[in-house]
């Protein structure tokens, strides 16, 4: 199946959203875009990476994408409106732009996401449960979560990429966000 890429702009971004099909993998990345510096509480609530929430309100967040194995739907408020782009298999969604991608070479990647899982002894010692998917990264330095599974001791995650390549120069046109996978 080809896949295909819808824009436009919207001043309501839920329409959109409730016309696609949300299985219960999707994943979702929302963003605060502050116009001043962050307090240290708010950043840790500027950025985050979870599972799809159906009642998390996404027009209150400045940019996002949701994103499953095969389509993301990403958007950015500027000003009184969202700028929208879905790319991923075909569906019908209220966008006046819509493109085949037929005519691009597809390469699928992975990369690592930051941080390495946090031993069950450094959980306990800053009082966090055992279950608890907290990743540390002491290069930015922070506390990362992600919403992965948490079986069978693996200690990186990596994140899924979809490349559209120009047939004809091999350039990088396009890219969508797939879903997570739990590496040693």
């Amino acid at each position: 199946m080809t896949d295909q890429i819808c824009w436009g702009t919207a001043e309501n971004l839920l329409p959109i959203v409730q016309a696609l099909d949300c299985p219960p993998e999707l994943l979702m990345i929302l963003e605060r875009v502050p116009n001043v510096f962050l307090s240290d509480d708010e950043k840790k609530i500027g950025i985050c990476l979870q599972k799809y929430d159906a009642s998390e309100n996404l027009e209150a967040w400045e940019r996002g994408r949701i994103f499953h194995r095969n389509f993301e739907l990403r958007w950015e408020k500027q000003g009184s409106v969202f700028v929208i782009g879905y790319i991923g298999e075909p569906t019908e969604l209220p966008m006046p732009h819509i493109k085949s991608l037929s005519e691009f070479d597809i390469q699928d990647e992975t990369y690592y996401l930051w941080g390495e899982r946090m031993s069950a002894d450094n959980l306990k010692a800053i009082d966090q449960p055992e279950a608890t998917n907290l990743f540390l990264e002491l290069q930015i330095p922070r506390l990362l979560f992600y919403p992965v599974s948490n079986q069978g001791g693996k200690s990186r995650v990596k994140i899924s990429v979809r490349h559209y390549l120009n047939s004809e120069t091999g350039a990088l046109e396009f890219y969508r966000f797939r879903h997570l996978e739990e590496v040693s």
